[in-house]
């Protein structure tokens, strides 16, 4: 039983220092310009992570999925794009 729940604390740092670290990437790219390709790069690759990490709930990646469409409806800069799913991440990783 107790080997069992150290495995599951494992596992549940190591999706959380994965997440982390593509919040930091994420972060560190809003110190430069951010075109609309490199926020589209960095997007897949944090949305490939995110449903990795989330597997168990496949609802959270969903919903993320669905942000930089209706970011395009909005005509949001990709700057802002970046900052607003860096947020969501955000949010995921504290309730991780």
């Amino acid at each position: 039983m107790f080997r069992r729940r150290k495995d599951d604390y494992s596992t549940k740092k190591v999706n959380f220092d994965a997440l982390v670290d593509v919040i930091n990437r994420g972060t560190s790219m809003l110190a430069y310009n951010v075109s609309e390709s490199s926020f589209l790069v960095w997007f897949l690759y944090s949305k490939e992570v995110l449903e990795l990490v989330t597997k168990d709930n496949p609802s959270i990646a969903d919903t993320y999925r669905n942000l930089p469409l209706a970011q395009a409806l909005t005509g949001v800069s990709p700057y802002n794009k970046l900052k607003q799913c860096i947020d969501y991440l955000l949010t995921i990783a504290k309730l991780m």
